[in-house]
């Protein structure tokens, strides 16, 4: 009985997952992520796009806007202790390196204590709210912090998982 129930919900899962395109990781934005096998977005690919709301409510942010520049993706939460510990980083970086777009992402978060830390921060760069985690899952974000390095055409070039540095992330954007 206990196999029949197992097999019975793994074949609904199976079901509910999968999409009408055979891929079983969710859309964003309408267009498939390009993943790994393991449902990672690699180095060398095309990021996988998405329209996601900002953080303090004033309005959207779609990665498809950010063509033409380089872009940094940072996965966070206010609950996650490396992300805090990065956090004067990343405002480093962006206050120094205009031409590049800084990009947070929440994990799993409370809005109101990822506003709250943010403003603590003094955060000046856009944070954007992924409430179903459905962008965090299509990049293969699974625990964090983790930032991607996205190139003026759209292509993933480097992908951290861990805390980054104002130093490295200045090395990683040239």
């Amino acid at each position: 009985m206990v196999i029949a129930v197992v097999l019975v919900a793994g074949g609904a899962a199976a079901v509910v997952l999968t999409r009408n395109d055979g891929s079983s990781v969710p859309r964003v934005g309408g267009t498939p992520p390009q993943v790994s096998a393991a449902g990672v977005a690699r180095e060398g690919t095309t990021a996988p796009n998405f329209t996601l709301p900002r953080l303090d409510g004033r309005g959207d942010v779609a990665l498809a806007d950010q063509r033409g520049k380089t872009v940094v993706i940072n996965f966070w939460a206010s609950w996650c202790v490396p992300c805090r510990e990065e956090f004067p980083a990343l405002r480093q970086f962006a206050s120094t390196h205009p031409d590049v777009v800084v990009l947070g992402v929440t994990y799993q978060d409370n809005q109101t204590d990822a506003r709250d830390f943010a403003a603590k921060e003094r955060a000046t760069w856009p944070l954007l709210v992924d409430q179903k985690s459905a962008v965090a899952v299509s990049y293969g974000v699974r625990a964090i912090p983790q930032s991607f390095v996205i190139d003026a055409n759209g292509v993933i070039t480097h992908r951290t998982f861990g805390t980054v540095s104002a130093k490295s992330l200045d090395e990683l954007t040239r």
